[in-house]
């Protein structure tokens, strides 16, 4: 599956960096891991739109206009190298009906109430009035956020400039609203493909209850609500939770509850009064994969028979994968997760990047061990005279070898 990120529904984050006439708004070359904090600059690029065909033209637009900003700013781009300096990135985000939200994040480090006063003032005028009107901007926000973190210290919200505080996006016939720190897919037309691949290999019914886990602002169950009797959502920032209520009611979808907690703690509970035999779990944690105690949730939830995990790296879910898949312990209960099926879905169109959805299914410990019997004496035996001989298969080892081949 595939979907084009160049018109509604994306979002970009966009670096700055330099100084003098080398100050420059655009992408990094490589990542800090690997040593480089190197930015190329768009206005570099001779066809952008051709070099960045991911970017939709007006996000590339409006990143132009920005640099021309910071040029004529007199404040200087932040150096993690130095820490010292002010601007940090752009974020921008679209959505349907010419949607686009840009997000100022600056270190207010040195600037003082006044000069920051300023700056709010400089960017609203130049994107209603000056060169970055033809942007059309529709919502502006700046972010007063230190480079460096002080712990115990929360970070600032975004501030409102103008425009309205969210974005309202489409999925699958539900609106979401998008605050500017919420989490959303990046490319809204492959997050269809993305949601509906989740719930046509999770083989949901009517009578199905779906469990989504770490579930943010509720969007996978709100997609799918329709195709199941109950969703029950968990999430451990109540926010999220908050936001996962109002777009539930905003929708008119009355078949979902949603609860802030850690899945270990309350995941037992919430599905305790579920009358549903088919209860089908869904999850889509970070990049780094779902934490263990979560995952330890989900397996020893001896109801759940089926899990569909969503996964932007495969690489950094793999332990993730090989825990669902133990033999049962005092740590994992229960029958194994074991993979049945894996699509790959390209939501991230002209980059190596894409999402794996994989179906995990419960499978009796008795019949794993009855394949591990089958694979190791199906094959050959030997006779008392030292000859080789085929095996013949029993029916019962056929059925188990047909499981594991599909």
């Amino acid at each position: 599956n595939s979907a084009s990120a160049a018109g509604n529904g994306a979002t970009e984050a966009m670096e700055v960096k330099g100084g003098g006439p080398d100050i420059a708004v655009g992408f990094r070359l490589a990542t800090y891991k690997q040593g480089s904090v190197e930015v190329v600059s768009l206005s570099q690029l001779d066809w952008p739109e051709d070099v960045l065909p991911h970017i939709p033209p007006q996000m590339i637009k409006i990143g132009l206009h920005f640099e021309q900003f910071v040029r004529a700013s007199g404040i200087l781009p932040y150096s993690s190298l130095t820490d010292k300096g002010n601007w940090r990135n752009l974020m921008i985000r679209s959505a349907e009906a010419d949607q686009l939200m840009v997000v100022v994040v600056i270190d207010p480090q040195g600037l003082g109430t006044e000069r920051l006063s300023q700056v709010r003032a400089d960017l609203e005028l130049f994107f209603t009035e000056g060169a970055g009107k033809e942007c059309n901007v529709t919502n502006l926000f700046i972010h007063p956020a230190p480079a460096k973190r002080t712990q115990g210290v929360p970070e600032p919200l975004p501030e409102l400039l103008f425009g309205e505080p969210v974005l309202t996006e489409v999925l699958l016939n539900r609106k979401f609203s998008i605050s500017p720190q919420a989490f959303f897919q990046v490319n809204s037309p492959g997050a269809e493909a993305l949601y509906s691949c989740v719930g046509d290999i999770a083989g949901l019914e009517d009578k199905s209850t779906l469990v989504d886990v770490c579930c943010g602002t509720g969007t996978i169950g709100l997609c799918l609500a329709d195709r199941v009797k109950k969703v029950i959502g968990v999430e451990l920032i109540p926010e999220a939770v908050r936001d996962a209520r109002k777009n539930a009611e905003n929708n008119q979808v009355d078949n979902c509850s949603f609860y802030a907690g850690r899945a270990e703690n309350i995941l037992h509970d919430v599905l305790r009064d579920i009358d549903s035999k088919d209860i089908v779990a869904v999850v889509d944690p970070p990049r780094a994969g779902l934490h263990n105690k979560a995952l330890s949730a989900i397996r020893n939830t001896l109801t759940i028979k089926r899990l569909v995990y969503v996964s932007c790296n495969a690489n950094a879910a793999m332990k993730n994968f090989v825990d669902l898949s133990r033999a049962a312990s005092k740590t994992c209960k229960g029958d194994p997760f074991l993979p049945v099926k894996i699509i790959p879905v390209d939501l991230f169109p002209h980059t190596k990047h894409f999402e794996l959805v994989l179906l995990f299914e419960r499978v009796p410990q008795e019949t794993i061990d009855r394949f591990k019997d089958y694979t190791t004496t199906s094959g050959q035996t030997t006779t008392t005279s030292g000859q080789t001989a085929s095996t013949t298969d029993t029916s019962s080892n056929r059925d188990d070898k047909q499981f594991f081949d599909t």
